[in-house]
């Protein structure tokens, strides 16, 4: 669906139209169209409507080289001079356009279709404009082009031509002259003519943004009725593809009719329309042809009207001949004398003279009027009309300027002979005009109007008023002369009875200052009103009074607050207490509480009064006691004085509020914890105020101290506890205590304990103390009595117990002496203690005895399993240091079946890589100790499977 956008709203752009849309928008009478198709970019075609434009086209259709419609930043036909219209649509040009420019064609919009006349010629209007103007008037050569072709028509002909020339309308042929010399495109385009200047308009409107474009000019060519022609309408960008051109075709302008027929009113009669008199000169219908032919030509029409052939006017026939060579031929028609019968209509419609297919078409129609009298009338004054002494009124009239017109009396007149003379009687006149056709034989006619002559009237409407909202009265006006009739108005009509007479009751229904009354009586005589201004002012029906009941302090003052009108007389009761009574604004101090009215009275207006209360209330005395000590966390009450005692309305304020437990009453219980200044601040409902303090020493209350408040003791241990701060003590439980009031008691547990101390300070005050006695556990260690090593070996300590640390002693032969476990290797017999501690310090003493075996001890098992634990493997025992000489095995055929000096090697049951039966095997073992003694042993050991 295509949209619409008018960026001047004075000409519409629907663009991106169908070949058919474009075609038929252009199709006119007497021409029928077949076959259109549009090259074109989507965006250079539309339909335009013009609201107001000076293109001179109210609708149609236009083709351009770029935008045909503005949409944002890009400018097309329908802007103004201002703005700038340069689209380049990367579109092809056209040969025949290329052609007849002489420079490269680019951004062609070509419509093409068919068509068959019905009449002997065709012809449509057009505007071609261009952002080429008038800068590259003789350079830049945008063209456009109407080609026809078919019978009669050798190749294809341009009939887009300057008027009766043969030169195409282009830039270069149409512009403003600017730039135009002899030997440019100016003057060899246009046959060294220069340019035609009298077709160029120069754009100063505000609907089209074309610098420049042409007047409406024709397209026309003879063609053969009812034959097929071909029409190729295009226009594309010369040289570049920027600065656009566009070309508006008028709609409804593509026609064909070989007859039209106009009528001419009898001796050139046209108002209303063209018309006859009965029995004066006779109307015509003239019927032509666009061009002149060598043959005649017949044309019939059907004779149609209100108007009956041959009794209102001579028979006619049903046709008429336009001669060979000829262009026209008239039909006259005379209208018959009869009784005055009104207006009858002749009206001739017109076939075709050549008929196409089957039927013949009706081509055009006029008609014509027939009248009993010449058309005139007074249109202005009718039928009479009043103006005021000394003015003048031009009279109008309604007729031919063909009539002449003659007035009488011509007296007052500027003119008896004028059509629309100017009258200014002295007094009031009938005028009669006679119209008549001169040399025609019609009847004159004659008309007349009156005018009537008003005398200017002298208005009084009374004096300025004051009345009272609410209170009515009745305007007196007098008008003269008394011998006119008038009509009055007043304005404004506000709180009027009415406002076209001429005493109306003012009603007032708001409060104004001052309200002017215009009242004008018209003796019926535009210009010729007199008028009078009265002024009314309408006091208000009520006072504001600012001040609202209130309640004060005995001995304040109040300064009262009134709006007023300063015409009422004010009046305050009672008097007493009122700095003046008789002003809207006194001040008033009353002493006690009561009310107070004001009356504000005017003359013939009710009085307004106002009243304010006052509630007079007392100033407080307060007296909150005297200062107070307390110890911390205690609290103390406090109950204030405050007179008078007979007021109730009291609102109490402690400060600071904190600690309190309701600081918003009377009476509170403080409980704070710090020194603290308690005021009270009493106040009533007015803000009358009083208030009152007190000092408050707060003793604290954690002035004790305790040492150790907690501790820890090993069993059978003591603990002396000490405590400061006060003047005397108590501690509970007494269990384990030298002294259950003393500042520093003894205490012998046997299990965990707390004590607690109630300590009281030289002002009374209690503080409570805290001591946390606990009992651990006895140190316990367990180390055995001895234990023998060989030479090389060496024994670990493995204590048991809950100690966490040790010391041993002696150091010799341990390898640390501050740890659980050390290894022991002494050289000789060697008692080792060892002191242990608990976590919690409490600590234990145990002792070993580490003996050392001089010699070294051999052995070996009876019997072994190889390939089962744990004697799988068949090895030596050694205890302490020794050097093996060998360790032979024999089985029972004497064979040596294992033998090693290693004396950490065993054997494993097997010979040669094979497992050795069950048996009975011979060992023998030779060895030395460290001290080079022989050790030599055999014997028999048992292999087990």
């Amino acid at each position: 669906m295509c949209s619409i956008l008018s960026v001047n709203a004075q000409v519409t752009v629907t663009p991106n139209q169908t070949a058919t849309q474009l075609a038929q928008k252009l199709l006119g009478p007497g021409v029928t169209l077949t076959n259109p198709t549009l090259t074109c970019p989507t965006n250079a075609n539309g339909i335009f409507v013009v609201t107001n434009s000076n293109i001179g086209l109210d609708s149609g259709i236009v083709m351009t080289s770029g935008q045909a419609q503005t949409s944002g930043a890009i400018i097309g036909v329908n802007g103004t001079p201002a703005q700038f219209a340069s689209t380049n649509n990367s579109a092809a040009g056209d040969a025949a356009l290329t052609t007849l420019a002489g420079q490269n064609t680019f951004d062609a919009c070509v419509l093409e279709f068919d068509f068959v006349p019905a009449g002997d010629t065709i012809k449509f209007d057009y505007t071609f404009g261009s952002e080429e103007y008038p800068t590259y008037n003789c350079s830049i050569n945008d063209v456009f082009g109407f080609f026809i072709s078919g019978p009669g028509i050798t190749g294809t002909k341009n009939i887009a031509l300057i008027p009766g020339t043969t030169y195409p309308v282009a830039i270069s042929t149409i512009n403003n002259g600017s730039g135009a010399a002899p030997g440019n495109p100016c003057y060899t385009n246009t046959g060294g003519n220069g340019p035609y200047t009298q077709y160029y308009v120069n754009n100063t409107g505000t609907s089209i943004t074309y610098t420049g474009f042409t007047t409406v000019l024709q397209a026309i060519s003879a063609v053969t009725p009812c034959t097929t022609y071909h029409l190729k309408l295009a226009i594309s960008d010369a040289s570049d593809g920027i600065l656009d051109s566009g070309v508006f075709l008028k709609a409804g302008s593509l026609t064909s009719n070989a007859v039209a027929v106009t009528p001419i009113g009898g001796g050139g009669l046209l108002a209303p329309t063209p018309y006859c008199v009965r029995g004066c000169l006779p109307g015509q219908f003239v019927f032509s042809r666009p061009v002149a032919r060598p043959t005649p030509l017949t044309v019939k029409y059907q004779i149609a009207g209100t108007a009956v052939n041959g009794t209102d006017y001579t028979t006619i026939p049903d046709s008429v001949v336009i001669p060979a060579n000829g262009t026209t031929a008239t039909r006259l028609i005379y209208g018959l004398p009869l009784p005055p019968t009104g207006p009858k209509i002749v009206k001739l419609r017109i076939y075709s003279p050549y008929t196409c297919g089957t039927s013949t078409p009706i081509i055009d129609s006029a008609q014509m009027t027939i009248y009993d009298s010449l058309q005139m009338s007074i249109l202005h004054p009718y039928p009479d009309t009043a103006i005021c002494r000394f003015q003048s009124v031009q009279i109008q009239m309604f007729g031919d300027t063909l009539l002449s017109y003659s007035w009488s009396p011509a007296t007052g007149l500027n003119s008896s002979t004028a059509k629309n003379p100017i009258a200014t009687p002295l007094n009031t006149t009938t005028y009669t005009v006679t119209g008549t056709l001169p040399g025609s034989g019609c009847a004159p006619v004659q008309k007349q109007t009156t005018i009537i002559i008003k005398q200017p009237p002298v208005v009084n409407a009374g004096p300025d008023r004051i009345t009272c909202l609410g209170t009515p009265f009745q305007f007196n006006t007098t008008t003269t002369p008394t011998t006119q009739t008038y009509t009055y108005s007043w304005s404004p009509a506000t709180n009027l009875s009415s406002a076209n007479v001429s005493n109306p009751v003012f009603t007032p229904s708001s409060i104004t200052n001052n309200i002017t009354y215009v009242v004008t009586a018209n003796p019926g005589a535009a210009g010729c009103s007199g008028y009078d201004t009265v002024n009314v002012r309408v006091l208000p029906d009520d006072i504001t009074l600012f001040n609202h009941d209130t309640s004060l302090c005995k001995g304040a003052a109040v300064q009262m607050n009134v709006a007023g009108d300063t015409a009422f007389t004010y009046t305050w009761t009672p008097a007493s207490n009122v700095s003046d009574p008789n002003i809207a604004g006194p001040v008033i101090t009353p002493d006690t509480s009561g009310t107070y009215t004001l009356t504000a009275s005017f003359p013939n207006c009710p009085n307004i009064t106002k009243s304010v209360t006052f509630d007079v209330q007392p100033n407080p005395v307060v007296f909150v006691g005297p200062d107070r000590a307390i110890c911390q966390w205690d609290t103390i009450q406090v109950r204030p004085i405050v007179t008078p005692s007979w007021y109730t309305s009291y609102a109490y304020d402690w400060t600071p509020a904190n600690d309190i437990d309701f600081p918003n009453q009377k009476d509170i219980v403080f409980s704070g914890e710090t020194n603290r200044t308690l005021k009270l601040t009493v106040t009533t409902p007015a803000c009358c105020t009083g208030n009152d303090d007190m000092n408050v020493i707060v003793h604290p209350g954690n002035f004790a101290t305790v040492s150790p408040a907690d501790t820890g003791i090993c069993p059978l241990d003591s603990v002396q506890i000490l405590a400061t701060g006060g003047v005397h003590y108590s501690w509970s439980p007494g269990t384990y205590l030298s002294d259950t009031n003393s500042a520093s008691p003894v205490s012998h547990p046997t299990t965990n304990v707390t004590y607690t101390g109630l300590v009281t300070d030289q002002y009374g005050c209690k503080d409570t103390l805290y001591s946390n006695i606990t009992v651990y556990p006895h140190a316990l260690l367990e180390l055995g009595d001895s234990v023998v090593i060989y030479p090389g070996e060496s024994y670990q300590m493995d204590p048991t117990g809950n100690c966490l640390y040790f010391q041993w002693f002696p150091p010799l032969g341990l390898s640390a002496d501050n740890i659980a476990n050390p290894v022991a290797m002494p050289d000789v017999n060697t008692r080792y203690i060892v002191q242990a501690s608990t976590e919690n310090g409490c600590k234990v003493s145990d002792s070993i005895v580490v003996m050392v075996n001089p010699e070294t001890l051999l052995d070996l098992p009876n019997a072994f399993s190889p390939g089962s634990q744990p004697n799988d493997i068949l090895k030596i025992n050694k205890r302490g240091i020794a050097t093996l000489k060998y360790f032979r095995i024999f089985n029972r055929w004497g064979t040596k079946v294992f033998e090693t000096s290693n004396i950490d090697q065993g054997w494993d049951g097997q010979f040669n890589g094979s497992p050795q039966p069950m048996g009975v095997y011979v060992y023998m073992i030779e060895a030395y100790t460290n001290t080079g003694r022989r050790f030599y042993k055999q014997g028999n050991v048992t292999l087990i499977r």
